[in-house]
């Protein structure tokens, strides 16, 4: 133990602990997601009328990544990571460089401007590993492609059986 009453030894040992939990919990998703997938297809050629995949909206948790309204209604600062997922959830399919998400990160008082680009730059490259961000060019990311679909599609709303979609916004 050192003078700071932390045990280098202990916090090794957890954040190890943790990425491997970290790594089967991903694990465990992907498998379910394709499990999920292969249970789909085979009701579709079944002709089984379960619920599609594109009515499942727990892709993109609210908890963990809420949308930029809830943080403008509530006050709340966001993560950077949830910083960076709403900022970029505004336009799902498209990119920004790091100097424009961290210039809109910084504008909309989430995060400081002194060393900005640098903190998004680096966890930008995190959850690019992660599979939340894709890359499409050096220092250029976009939201992976399975959040942006759920992210878009958490901005509709269904009313009864018709085919009408409200944006979260309220217009048609």
């Amino acid at each position: 133990m050192n003078s700071t009453g932390l045990d280098p030894d202990l916090i090794v040992v957890n954040v190890e602990a943790a990425r491997a939990r970290k790594a089967t919990a991903v694990a465990e998703y992907e498998a379910a997601s394709a499990e999920l997938a292969w249970w789909l297809e085979g009701a579709k050629l079944a002709g089984v009328s379960v619920r599609s995949d594109e009515d499942d909206q727990n892709n993109v948790p609210d908890d963990i990544f809420p949308p930029v309204r809830y943080f403008e209604e509530s006050g709340e600062r966001p993560t950077l990571r949830q910083a960076i997922m709403a900022q970029l959830s505004e336009a799902p399919a498209s990119a920004l460089s790091v100097a424009e998400l961290a210039e809109a990160i910084v504008k909309r008082e989430w995060l400081p401007e002194l060393g900005a680009q640098k903190r998004v730059s680096d966890l930008a490259g995190i959850m690019h590993g992660d599979n939340q961000l894709q890359r499409t060019d050096r220092g250029v990311y976009r939201l992976h492609p399975r959040f942006a679909l759920a992210l878009e599609q958490r901005g509709k709303v269904r009313f009864g059986r018709s085919e009408r979609s409200v944006d979260v916004d309220g217009t048609e």
